[in-house]
């Protein structure tokens, strides 16, 4: 079942917002103008990963490179020099970093990247009528249980 969180201007690029969904803490991030959900419970040990850096790093890389693009949680900015989109091809989809102990993720599918072993949940989040919406079903990791990889709504602005 889907449910409406905000106008889609209420989350500008580069930018996130938390929402209470079922009970559960989750993380809606615009990056680079893509929306992306998880929930915002780090599988090692709790912390909040929403609020963790993330990660732009070039196609099958695990550790991020000098030139990278990130935005802070608490600037709200891009830092960094950007290297591009996934249209351009060669760049991977965005990590989140849980900020107490550096456990990575892929935002699109929530599988566990250096040093994580076991992935996030993940959401399928879009855009419609100018609404963001949600499927408040979460979706299992692929690691954890071959789930489905969750859509990515693009052109959000």
């Amino acid at each position: 079942m889907s449910i409406t969180l905000c106008a889609s201007s209420e989350i500008p690029v580069n930018t996130r917002k938390f929402y209470d969904v079922g009970g559960e803490s989750v993380a809606i991030l615009n990056v680079d103008g893509e929306l992306y959900a998880i929930r915002n419970t780090c599988p090692h040990m709790g912390g909040p990963v929403g609020e963790g850096k993330v990660v732009r790093k070039p196609a099958g890389s695990k550790h991020p490179v000098s030139r990278f693009q990130t935005f802070s949680p608490v600037r709200k900015a891009v830092v960094g020099e950007p290297i591009g989109s996934r249209e351009q091809g060669g760049i991977a989809p965005p990590t989140i970093s849980c900020p107490l102990h550096g456990w990575e993720f892929d935002l699109a599918s929530g599988e566990p990247a250096f040093p994580a072993k076991r992935g996030v949940t993940t959401y399928e989040v879009w855009v419609e009528d100018g609404l963001v919406k949600l499927d408040d079903g979460p979706k299992t990791p692929k690691a954890e249980a071959g789930g489905r990889r969750p859509t990515v709504a693009s052109g959000v602005r």
